[in-house]
């Protein structure tokens, strides 16, 4: 027998109803068996009448996957972007009922609503020349879940991060609102990098967008397809009470393999009439899963057992809170479901034999048990809730100590002390506050009263005898740091003697103002407990704003393997590549923070950069128009950037418009007016005869400037070179040779001036100095924001003819043909 699609499925059959059509509604047994019979007409038609392996447009079919009784998928080849797809094509055709052709379509429709990385894509939709639906969708190089893990995946952990990516997948389908209905091994493949991917939503629902999950509408049928696969259907599915069905019959689904991944056997035995097993399925509850697999802790169990609970109230509500409890147990979390109480197990037992109890025992047992059961469950609650509200206070103080050490105190100063104020007895809390104003005041004018204000902080802790031993550490640094001698008899020197643990190690990394010796002690924290993940996330931020990339590479990934926060850790990664040149990888990891994140504004401007450095123009703007969107700074300095993107592809009026925005914004002189001023000489230059407009514009923007810049000031030596008041070496000579993001700029300014003079190989050298420099990111920005000289000299680079004799004469232009900038940027991509 053929094989049905790349899932392997054998071909859906045909025939006589199951057993248990006799419980579903009349309309849908109509409905089902309509379909039963258009299924047989189908299979009966001979095979000549498929397409040609040329005779779908744009795509040369390459072999035949697999076919059931209503479609044929194909491995082809798609023309236009020279990629393989599975392309299904619906057999019948014109010969289809107009009901068939409504369902194909209705599948097509339902399936590119998806944007999700482990959803298969659907590419494209269409007729052959003989009348027959079709689409493309991406092809999978992989193996079907059950056979993933009964033949690749060994253990647990590698098991249960595919069930993390099912669980989103499903969830994002929810949220386009569509039921799955049809979850099972064969509608699932790993592929070689064991990443899941979710495919054939053809008994798929769709939901109406109500108050409830209730108001549903069929977009497929068929025998199968009503019925689904027997050994994953959920209770209500079984009973055929279409009305009930709902995104927890998924999650139901969903806790079936994860049941069989965990046990290798299904939740109930499934051998015998399809009434029988559908009786199991409804009344029999799953055998415990500590019973088949001993290993197997209860808090995993608990999980599994609760994405298969018969009641659709007591399962998780979405894919997404399943998920959620996966990641937990992952991390070794307190996880939300719990195991069945004593009261609950009691609660069974009784209204299964309710006729051999008698109502005054019942009431008896129950009454004890419920004021004790109470009483605990609400401790027991509390507690959790503590529990998980510290450790997420612990996440957050790593971002603002990031932030912290970054140098943008004024805005972490708000969450430390928001974080303070909630957990005065959390040590981290109490250290980042007290960096904050200590640092806020060194750097302010006039706020040295914050520096008392963080020396009291720390007193306060020490009294409260909250990490007294790190808060005297930090105490002393910054006493130190401003020339006060400790003071032994109020405040004692920091104890030897501490526990020499991964915890204490870690605690310390935030009682010094020196990033070097922070980066140490979080190392030697991992050295002492690899699954610290905490400090694993401490250390790859440290060892970006220590400018160690290749380090930041290995932490990062090391703190991925928790998946703590996806997005976060993703987004640490991607920066690390950045700052390591691996910008490729960085453009993908870019494209899963966004999925993952709820305000990916941070991923669009990483993402645009690492375009910029692939030379990528037409993406990088683009990104930058998204980050232009979002509010607060984010517009000045996605119109800053943008520009440069749009500048490079010869955009020219768009770039100005940018560059003006800037300038507006700002309302003082800065490097966006030098900017406009070349953007306004390129387009004079390209102006088919003189513009006068143009010319008084780039005039007046440069005179300005020079008269609002600073006498004397880096900014105002910039704009003299390209007034040609200063020659462009004195410029570069002056530059502070110490900080290497003013000697690039030095480099690129001079080259401009030249370019303005007709000086091409000056201009190609000084140029080529810039590049030389290597300063892709702006140094002093842990956020890795571009000021993008190096950009645009490499960009001016390509566009310069290659001898000086090839460049214009002074006479005729003063920059490069721009023809020639639009050429290199398409052919550099």
């Amino acid at each position: 027998m053929r094989k049905d699609r790349q899932t392997g499925n054998h071909p859906r059959q045909t025939g006589a109803p199951p057993e248990n059509h006799r419980s579903m509604p009349g309309s849908e047994r109509d409905l089902i068996r309509s379909a039963e019979l258009e299924a047989e007409a189908l299979l009966a038609h001979r095979t000549d009448d498929l397409p040609r392996a040329d005779s779908i447009p744009g795509f040369r079919i390459l072999g035949e996957v697999g076919r059931g009784g209503m479609g044929v998928v194909y491995k082809a080849l798609q023309l236009s972007t020279n990629r393989t797809v599975a392309l299904k094509v619906m057999l019948a055709g014109p010969f289809a009922s107009p009901a068939a052709r409504q369902r194909f379509k209705r599948e097509v429709e339902l399936a590119a609503r998806f944007q999700h990385p482990a959803i298969v894509r659907v590419l494209e939709s269409g007729e052959t020349a003989t009348g027959q639906p079709y689409y493309a969708m991406d092809y999978i190089h992989g193996m079907r879940l059950d056979r993933w893990l009964g033949g690749v995946s060994p253990g647990l952990p590698e098991r249960l991060p595919v069930f993390l990516e099912l669980c989103a997948a499903i969830e994002h389908a929810h949220r386009q609102g569509v039921i799955h209905r049809d979850l099972k091994p064969a509608n699932i493949l790993v592929d070689t990098e064991g990443h899941p991917h979710v495919l054939d939503f053809g008994l798929s629902k769709a939901i109406e967008q109500t108050d409830g999950w209730e108001s549903l509408t069929l977009s497929n049928a068929g025998a199968d397809h009503v019925m689904g696969t027997l050994a994953y259907l959920s209770p209500e599915q079984a009973t055929g009470a279409v009305e009930e069905v709902d995104p927890r019959t998924d999650v139901y689904a969903l806790g079936v393999m994860l049941y069989q991944s965990v046990t290798g056997s299904f939740p109930h035995d499934i051998h015998g009439s399809h009434t029988e097993v559908i009786r199991r399925i409804c009344e029999d509850d799953p055998e415990p899963v500590r019973t088949l697999a001993p290993n197997v802790d209860s808090e995993l169990e608990t999980i599994v057992l609760k994405a298969l609970q018969k009641e659709k109230g007591l399962r998780y509500r979405t894919a997404a809170d399943l998920g959620d409890d996966l990641r937990r147990y992952l991390q070794g979390e307190p996880i939300l479901a719990r195991p069945n109480s004593s009261f609950y197990v009691i609660r069974k037992k009784l209204l299964k034999h309710r006729l051999q109890v008698t109502a005054v025992v019942v009431v008896a047992a129950l009454i004890p048990l419920c004021l004790w059961g109470g009483v605990w469950w609400q401790d027991r609650v509390a507690q959790n809730e503590r529990t998980h509200d510290y450790r997420e206070a612990r996440r957050e103080v790593l971002a603002i100590q990031n932030d912290i050490e970054a140098g943008r105190v004024e805005y972490a100063l708000g969450p430390a002390h928001a974080l303070y104020d909630r957990y005065p007895d959390l040590a981290e809390a109490v250290l980042v506050w007290s960096q904050a104003q200590f640092r806020l005041g060194r750097r302010a004018d006039g706020a040295e009263g914050w520096v008392d204000t963080a020396f009291k902080t720390l007193r306060t802790a020490i009294a409260n005898d909250v990490a007294p031993h790190a808060c005297r550490t930090l105490l002393d640094e910054m006493r130190g740091r401003i020339g006060i001698a400790s003071a032994p008899d109020r405040e004692p020197q920091s104890c030897t003697g501490l526990p020499d643990n991964a915890e204490t190690s870690y605690l310390l990394s935030f009682a010094t103002l020196d990033l070097d010796r922070a980066a140490a002690l979080t190392e030697n924290a991992v050295d002492l407990d690899p699954e610290h993940s905490l400090a694993w996330a401490r250390l790859a931020r440290l060892s970006l704003l220590t400018e160690r990339p290749d380090r930041a590479l290995r932490t990062s990934e090391e703190w991925l393997r928790f998946n703590a926060r996806p997005a976060a850790g993703i987004m640490l990664r991607a920066k690390a590549l950045v700052r390591h040149g691996e910008y490729r990888e960085a453009v993908n990891l870019c494209t899963q923070a966004i999925t993952a994140s709820r305000r990916p504004v941070a991923a669009y401007r990483l993402r645009a950069l690492a375009h910029l450095c692939l030379r990528e123009y037409e993406e990088s703007a683009a990104d930058y128009s998204t980050v232009v969107e979002f509010d607060g700074t984010e517009r000045i300095w996605g119109s800053y950037k943008r520009a440069t993107a749009l500048w490079a592809l010869g955009r020219l009026d768009e770039a100005a418009a940018d560059y003006r925005t800037v300038r507006e914004i700002r309302g003082h002189p800065s490097f966006a007016d030098a900017r406009l001023f070349l953007v306004l000489s390129d387009q004079k230059r390209l102006a088919a005869e003189a513009d006068i407009v143009l010319q008084e514009e780039a005039s007046e923007v440069l005179r300005n400037a020079q008269r609002g810049a600073v006498r004397g000031g880096w900014l105002d030596r910039i704009l003299s070179c390209l007034a040609g008041e200063l020659p462009p070496a004195e410029l570069v000579k002056s530059a502070n040779l110490a900080n290497p993001e003013q000697v690039c700029e030095s480099y690129y300014y001079a080259a401009e001036a030249c370019l303005l003079r007709g000086e091409i190989g000056e201009a190609r050298d000084w140029f080529r100095k810039c590049v030389q420099t290597g300063v892709v990111l702006d140094p002093d920005s842990a956020q890795l924001d571009p000021m993008n000289e190096y950009h645009l000299a490499r960009w001016r680079l390509d566009s310069l003819p290659t001898t000086e004799a090839e460049g214009a004469t002074p006479s005729e232009s003063h920059h490069p043909d721009l023809s020639t900038t639009r050429h290199a940027t398409n052919t550099s991509r």
